[in-house]
């Protein structure tokens, strides 16, 4: 774990992640669009054929979110083997432990793999064949899963306050909360476009 670098691997599983939410918004807003006779009722969005499509397949590309941030967070980490654990170790934080929980376990399904990779490197050669395609995977994943149950645990309060929080702001409050991210896209963005120029001289 020399030179271990949070915001690069942060940002491998983050660039890997945006793309589905881009094509999930944009499809969740097309359905809301071919539904707009239907605003204000409970079903709008999916109140016929056309608009309920739409929302379909972007709410399975918004599925896929968390998995993916994870997962290239552990894949950037450990190399393909940590794919795999990190994925499902997303996809497990979905429903509790949510976007904090997809990114600690990114991390942690990393470590896992590299730790795994350190302590069979004296099996027998013969076996190096099934590593990446049962040993890492299978192992990692158990790991995985048994490290997302405290985690859950933990991190589902503190994201139920932090919802409750922010679904409760009104007036001024949500407007700070969005100059606040949208100065922090700004700065993020500004710094990565800087990076690439730097690199390009």
């Amino acid at each position: 774990m020399k030179n271990f670098k949070f915001y690069r691997h942060l940002m491998s599983g983050v660039s890997q992640m945006i793309p589905f939410v881009v094509a999930g918004g944009i499809l969740i807003a097309l359905a809301f669009l071919f539904d707009v006779n239907n605003a204000g009722a409970d079903n709008y969005g999916s109140g016929n054929a056309v608009a309920a499509w739409f929302m379909n397949v972007g709410g399975t590309a918004f599925g896929f979110m968390l998995p993916i941030l994870a997962g290239f967070i552990a894949y950037s980490i450990a190399d393909r083997p940590g794919f795999v654990p990190g994925f499902i170790g997303g996809a497990l934080a979905m429903d509790e432990s949510g976007f904090l929980g997809a990114i600690l376990i990114g991390f942690l399904a990393g470590a896992v793999i590299v730790g795994l990779k350190e302590a069979t490197k004296g099996l027998p050669r013969s076996l190096n064949g099934i590593k990446p395609v049962l040993i890492f995977p299978l192992v990692g994943t158990l790991i995985v899963a048994l490290l997302m149950t405290p985690i859950n645990l933990g991190l589902e309060p503190f994201n139920a306050w932090l919802t409750d929080g922010v679904q409760g702001m009104e007036g001024t409050s949500a407007i700070i909360l969005g100059i606040l991210a949208g100065g922090m896209m700004a700065v993020d963005m500004g710094v990565q476009s800087t990076k690439q120029l730097t690199s390009q001289q």
